[in-house]
Parts: C-alpha cells; structure tokens; sequence
C-alpha cells in the first residue's frame, strides 16, 4: 500500500505540471521529427529510479526526469514513445545501436559517457553517498549486549551452571554420607562450588566479550571510508559502479532499489553506494526496511538526458533546459520532487 501511495503522488505531481517556457521553432520540431523513426516518433528509453523516473500502472511514467522531458517535448512539438530499459548499460547500449534515440533518466555525465554519447545542458546537481541498515540507536545495555551476542552467551553459562550444581548435589547425596540431607542447602553450597570452579571460564567470557564489543562497533559504517574490504552493491553500469571499482572497493551489481535493500537484508553487501538523491528518497519513502544514508556527499557530478553522437536532438533539447533554469522553473520542480524528502 505505501508503495501505491508514492508512486500515485509521482503520477499526481506528474499531471499537475504547467510551466510556461517558450514555444519551440518550426525547425526544431522538424528536427526532432527526423532524428526519430516510424513518422518521426522518438524512441525514448527510461530507467526506472525513483524519484526520477517510477511507473505509474500500465504503460505510464511519472517522476522529475520523466516530467522535465514532457515539458521540453511539448514546447519543441516533438512525438515519442517511450521504451523501458533494464539497466543504465542497456540505456547507453540502446543509445549506441541507434534502437533508442534519447535517454531519459537520472545519468550522470562522466568522462567515460561523455566519450561515447552527447548530453544536454546538465539538469540536476547530484554526488554519491552511502546507505547502511540502520544502528541500534537507543537500545539501552540489554538491546546492545542483545545485538553483541552477550545475552545468548550468558544464558548458556548459566544453564551448564545449574545442570553441573545438581549433578555434584546427587553425586555428593550418593556418595558421601556427611554430606547434607536437605536440599536447599545442599544446593546452595554446590552451587558456590560451582561458582568459584568456573572463576576462570568466566575471564574468558569476559575477554571474549570484550572482543565482540569491539568487532559490533568496527562494523558500523558512518561513511564510505568504512568500505574497504567490503562489498558494496552498487546499480548495475552506473557511475557508482565505475567509482567502486577505481576506489578498490568489492561491487555487488544490482538492478533497482527493492534488489539493492535485499542485498543488504540477506547480508550480501555491507552497504549500498549510489546517487545521494535516489538512497535518501528510498530511505524516506521505505522506513519500514530499517536503512538510513550515513556521511557527507562525495564525488560530485550532474544529470543530463543523453543521445548518441551528433543527434539534431541535442542542440533544441539543450537550450530549453537552460531556459527552464534561467527561469526558475527547473529549480521548482526539484523542491516539489525532493524538498518534502529531505533530499
């Protein structure tokens, strides 16, 4: 149900968009009309990654990136379609083959993309930070020795410790005649026995405590510096993926937010590394799957819609967006999108 509820937000924020910009020319709608096939129809391939592109039931899409298009298409007078893609490789793939003619999606601009396709004029300011389950806060000396493993290892000391108080008990009640009739006290002195035998089985536990202490806290991840040995699950053929690998880090490829936090759940990863806005719109829209985004923003970069080389798309595409920003309309859509987020 709370999924439903996004996503029919995404598609109401959709449907609410009117901002005015400036009509396109008779040539870029011309233009537009010859970049695409079947009568001049766009192929528009999209990602789904919420906030930026979701679906909405059907064939629909809504989000900010899924917005911003419609409204730079509606001024330049352009038709399309639009034809969902599984990952950002198979998105840069379409784009390459010339079976998509412009991708819409959250893709960052990075050097190595930047060598193989064209961008627009850059849309959204982004960057990558982490995202962890979330710690034990405020649990209290019973929920942190709970998390440790300490309660467990008590409880088994405590039952041998009792079995072993009433098997001397029998033994001694068998055995030595001068040993007490009653059983009250016959169990109390065992168990001081007992307790005073196992003096040196209880250093070790403490030690072995104290060693469990330590690892539980080595193990919180506060920032990407946590990361190193570690594998991280990143999206697959996204510059996260390309930062993991130049950074040393182990990646795990995933495909979608909902695989990326079962990834974390089964223990798989020990962190998801990705675009800031997307990891804290997750951890904002799911607070059911106990995961939070920990650290400061890193390896910053910006979004842009994509082409292949030398499109005729490029150029018209490019200047409505510029007007849009100018205009402030472009920085009103991101505070509708990601302001009541907290991204």
């Amino acid at each position: 149900m709370k999924r439903a509820a996004v996503l029919a937000c995404l598609a109401l924020a959709s449907g609410s968009a009117a901002l005015p910009v400036r009509a396109g020319s008779a040539e870029d709608s011309a233009q537009g009309q010859d970049a695409g096939k079947r009568g001049g129809e766009l192929r528009v391939g999209v990602y789904v990654d919420p906030p930026f592109v979701a679906r909405t039931g059907g064939e629909g899409y809504a989000g900010m990136a899924i917005e911003l298009w419609e409204i730079a298409a509606r001024d330049l007078q352009w038709r399309y379609r639009y034809e969902e893609v599984g990952s950002y490789e198979e998105l840069v793939d379409g784009l390459e083959s010339g079976s998509l003619d412009v991708g819409v999606a959250n893709i960052a601009i990075t050097r190595e993309r930047a060598g193989r396709m064209d961008f627009t004029h850059p849309w959204y300011d982004a960057g990558m930070r982490v995202m962890a389950p979330k710690a034990g806060k405020g649990s209290g000396l019973l929920g942190g020795m709970r998390e440790g493993g300490h309660l467990r290892v008590y409880a088994v000391l405590g039952f041998a410790m009792l079995v072993a108080t009433l098997l001397l008990t029998l033994a001694d009640r068998k055995n030595d005649r001068k040993f007490t009739r009653h059983w009250g006290e016959g169990l109390a002195e065992n168990f001081y026995r007992v307790v005073c035998g196992v003096a040196l089985v209880a250093y070790i536990a403490s030690s072995t405590f104290s060693v469990m202490s330590v690892d539980v806290l080595s193990r919180q991840i506060n920032d990407v510096r946590d990361l190193e040995g570690r594998p991280v699950g990143v999206a697959a053929g996204s510059a996260a993926e390309r930062f993991a690998i130049d950074t040393g880090l182990t990646p795990v490829r995933y495909r979608g937010m909902e695989e990326a936090a079962r990834l974390l759940a089964r223990g798989d990863v020990a962190a998801i590394v990705g675009d800031a806005p997307l990891l804290e719109y997750y951890a904002h829209a799911y607070p059911e799957a106990g995961l939070e985004v920990v650290g400061r923003l890193f390896n910053p970069d910006k979004y842009g819609f994509v082409m292949r080389h030398g499109s005729a798309l490029q150029k018209p595409l490019a200047i409505r967006l510029l007007r849009l920003r100018e205009g402030g309309q472009l920085e009103a859509l991101r505070s509708r999108y990601f302001d009541r987020t907290g991204g």
